[in-house]
């Protein structure tokens, strides 16, 4: 036990002397998340977002450290080659797909494909879900092994990486997750799992210490997928390798908030017909702020959450046979607290009301993501700056924005400003794209705006982001800057200038 404390404590130790370190890099070399004030955006600064450099080491280097130590633990870790070799080896390969997103950015079927190889590699390396002891069904997975673990592994780890919308919500949930495999590994005097259970807790508490709110770094995709494939692993080899964890429901229970909110997205989305990957601002965090929570408040109120299910994980491990109904109905009531908390159960136009709508918002946003394929095709066979900006127009006051409006400067141009439609009583969902330099300065934003208040204005601003992502490239590569734009000079514009 002194040993697993110890290497607990050098993880907590490492991560908080290196993120600083990270953040100073992360700033000088403009690694960050830009400031915004719509989309996703929550944010008013820049914020380094290479923090999971900082988790990645500082969990890392303690485990491999013990093998070069002539201890119980070391002995045990140097028996246990192959399962070292596949729990750091798999996530060394995440993380690094994490930081190539955050550096250059990666596209949604890239980071799948990395993340499925990956999975399968663990799984033939010995992280399998071969029984699952829920009420009603049987024991062994049997042919069902493999497509099971590799939706887990790739499910946990997509799952931390998109409830990582506010400070410190990631790295709590994480904590909250693996507290109950701690105790779990430790109760059934499992070393090997024990030692990578404290020491992911001592490297999150580190991390946590500039990452709560208000964060002074993120733990960007890097750290994201990280520890989503880690805690992916930990689960498996905890329900696999230990007698009081025979079945798959306590690790399910014990990371019930980032599975429900994946679990909501994925549905919402295909429910609204926009890809499963696309980004929204409908999250449980996105939600919560919306109900009149603070930032930190938000942030709170889900760890409370992640903690109850945290307990339940542990009262349903170790006692299975008298508990199971009850825990599950308790679950149950705080998933359907929670989520009537944000708004997901609330049918105010009736269930026939609430399907038409639905329908309705999945064609409107069906015919947008068609719109805006169409808009990036014709991007390439454009030159000028006046037929970009007449592209851009087009495709917003016919697709049901109300308003827009994009700003424009080069040495060849001059200042431009292209508006279209009326601003003064639209509601502002505004988008930001940046074009930005060494010295981290924004050079430029597109402004649109819908009357329309229904979520579907949201849904429209995220599958735009596909178009303004095309559209700075176009500008970059026809050699356009962008320049700086204010809320007034929004407000006042109706003809170029």
């Amino acid at each position: 036990m002194i040993t697993l404390s110890t290497a607990a404590l050098l993880a907590f130790l490492l991560s908080l002397s290196l993120t600083p370190i990270v953040r100073s890099l992360a700033l000088r070399t403009g690694v960050v998340d830009a400031a915004g004030f719509v989309h996703r955006k929550i944010h008013a600064t820049d914020v380094p977002r290479l923090g999971g450099v900082a988790l990645v080491i500082s969990f890392c280097v303690p485990i491999t450290g013990l093998l070069f130590v002539d201890s119980s633990v070391g002995r045990l870790l140097a028996e246990q080659r192959e399962f070292l070799i596949c729990l750091l080896g798999g996530s060394l390969i995440i993380a690094l797909l994490g930081l190539y997103d955050d550096l250059r950015g990666a596209d949604a079927k890239l980071k799948l494909l990395v993340q499925v190889a990956t999975a399968t590699a663990v799984y033939l390396g010995g992280f399998r879900i071969e029984f699952i002891n829920f009420p009603l069904l049987g024991d062994s997975l049997g042919v069902l092994s493999f497509p099971i673990t590799l939706l887990w592994i790739v499910g946990i780890t997509n799952a931390l990486n998109l409830i990582d919308g506010l400070d410190g919500l990631a790295a709590g949930m994480a904590f909250f997750g693996v507290v109950p495999m701690i105790i779990l590994a430790l109760a059934d005097s499992n070393l090997l799992l024990g030692l990578i259970t404290l020491t992911l807790v001592g490297s999150l508490l580190g991390f946590l210490v500039y990452n709560f709110h208000p964060a002074k770094i993120f733990m960007g995709d890097t750290g994201s997928m990280f520890l989503g494939f880690v805690l992916a692993l930990v689960t498996v080899q905890t329900s696999h390798k230990s007698s009081v964890a025979a079945s798959l429901l306590a690790p399910v229970l014990a990371l019930g908030v980032p599975i429900l909110d994946t679990s909501i997205a994925v549905a919402r989305r295909a429910w609204r017909g926009r890809p499963l990957f696309s980004a929204d601002r409908n999250h449980l965090h996105h939600r919560l702020l919306t109900a009149g929570l603070g930032h930190r408040n938000a942030v709170l109120a889900l760890y409370a959450v992640a903690a109850g299910f945290a307990t339940a994980s542990v009262a349903i491990t170790f006692h299975r046979n008298v508990s199971y109904a009850l825990v599950l109905v308790c679950a149950a009531i705080l998933c359907g607290v929670l989520m009537r908390t944000v708004g997901y159960l609330t049918l105010t136009d009736g269930v026939g009301g609430t399907l038409r709508v639905g329908a309705e918002r999945r064609r409107q946003n069906r015919q947008l993501s068609l719109a805006v394929d169409d808009a990036i095709t014709a991007l390439d066979q454009i030159t000028q700056v006046q037929e970009l900006a007449n592209l851009t127009g087009q495709l917003l006051l016919n697709e049901g924005f109300s308003y827009g409006c994009l700003a424009l400067s080069g040495a060849s141009t001059g200042s431009l400003s292209y508006v279209w439609g009326d601003g003064g009583s639209a509601s502002k969902r505004r988008f930001v794209f940046e074009l930005r330099g060494q010295d981290l300065e924004r050079k430029g934003e597109l402004v649109v705006a819908s009357t329309d208040e229904s979520e579907w204005a949201d849904d429209a601003v995220n599958i735009l982001q596909a178009y303004v992502t095309a559209m700075v490239t176009w500008l970059a590569q026809h050699s356009v800057e962008v320049g700086s734009m204010t809320d007034e000079s929004v407000l006042l514009g109706n003809t170029s200038k």
